[in-house]
């Protein structure tokens, strides 16, 4: 179990993609550094906000944002 956290651990923090972590309230868990590179914040800026506060989609978006949320938790 350890090696596994490990390896996803550092895929987390070294993966070009943006990842972010957001509890079912949108409330931000943890960024890795491409996240912080494109929204220009810094983890400790970020962790323990609500997501939506940082513009990261426009009001169209969000909806389907929210949408896929739910799928997710329902299947």
């Amino acid at each position: 179990m350890r090696e596994s956290e490990e390896k996803f651990k550092t895929i987390f923090e070294n993966d070009n993609d943006h990842i972010v972590y957001i509890d079912v309230d949108g409330t931000v868990i943890d960024i890795n550094q491409a996240f912080e590179d494109i929204l220009g914040y810094k983890r400790e800026e970020v962790v323990g906000k609500k997501f939506y506060e940082f513009e990261a989609l426009n009001s169209s978006d969000w909806q389907k944002a929210i949408d896929a949320a739910n799928d997710l938790l329902e299947g």
